[in-house]
């Protein structure tokens, strides 16, 4: 694969100064990645510091993780941000924990979201969702908020980023998941899942380099090649590769110019 990025946040303890963001993206860019989604960034950087260090080191900012309610507060903000940043992709990391736990709850998410990114798309930008394992979760009645994420929010001013790691922890195929959303994910999020090697924790699973856990990935890019996915990010929460976050990028480059 010749073009793939990175989530930020795999890279979050080591960019926490300006200085040390423009070094970790030039390193980035010297082991193959072409692309980032940010998340978060060193305190008081503006859109414009982090576009002009992604710049100087050669990388296409494709999309974000924000703040909903930042966004809800000021989208005209937002929007100004990602313009600076040369991005379309306004997204959230996740439902925030206040709508998770009841029908509900959700149904008043999806409606906010939808409000929101009727502003958005009237300007030239999308929402983006990323879903982590909870979203498969059913409620009483036998609904996931998944069900209604896809159902109810509007496929033209919305698209998912959907995460290979937390459907394969939910239980579900990334392959189903991919074609049914087939259209609307406009970022991929390459994760690999491991078994714990901890021998009194080994049925539980843990975050892994690309190729170095058990997640089927020809398939996940066949079908997203399928599917319209238009950028592929390697994302790493935890369990670094000898607890070293650069470390654990390069191993998943190498994987993905693989594949």
């Amino acid at each position: 694969m010749k073009d793939f990025g990175l989530q930020t946040y795999t890279v979050r303890e080591i960019t926490k100064t300006k200085e040390d963001l423009a070094k970790v993206l030039c390193q980035l860019r010297e082991i193959g990645y072409t692309e980032i989604q940010r998340s978060g960034g060193p305190a008081g950087i503006t859109a414009a510091e982090y576009r002009a260090a992604a710049d100087a080191a050669g990388l296409r900012i494709v999309g974000t993780h924000s703040s909903f309610d930042e966004m809800l507060a000021d989208p005209d903000k937002a929007m100004d941000d990602h313009r600076i940043m040369g991005t379309t992709n306004i997204g959230v990391g996740a439902m925030p924990a206040e709508y998770r736990n009841s029908l509900d709850g959700a149904k008043q998410f999806v409606e906010k979201a939808n409000r929101l990114s009727e502003i958005f798309y009237k300007n030239g930008f999308k929402f983006t969702y990323h879903n982590h394992s909870f979203e498969y979760r059913r409620y009483e009645g036998g609904e996931r908020p998944m069900d209604i994420l896809v159902r109810e929010l509007n496929p033209d001013s919305t698209s998912f980023v959907l995460d290979t790691y937390w459907c394969q922890n939910a239980g579900v195929n990334p392959v189903t998941w991919i074609e049914k959303l087939t259209g609307r994910i406009d970022i991929l999020h390459l994760k690999d899942m491991a078994m714990n090697s901890d021998a009194e924790k080994l049925h539980e699973t843990v975050f892994a380099e690309i190729g170095q856990g058990n997640i089927e990935f020809i398939p996940i890019i066949e079908a997203s090649k399928r599917a319209g996915v238009k950028h592929f990010v390697v994302e790493q929460d935890n369990f670094f590769r000898d607890g070293d976050q650069l470390k654990s990028a390069r191993l998943s480059a190498e994987a993905m110019k693989k594949l």
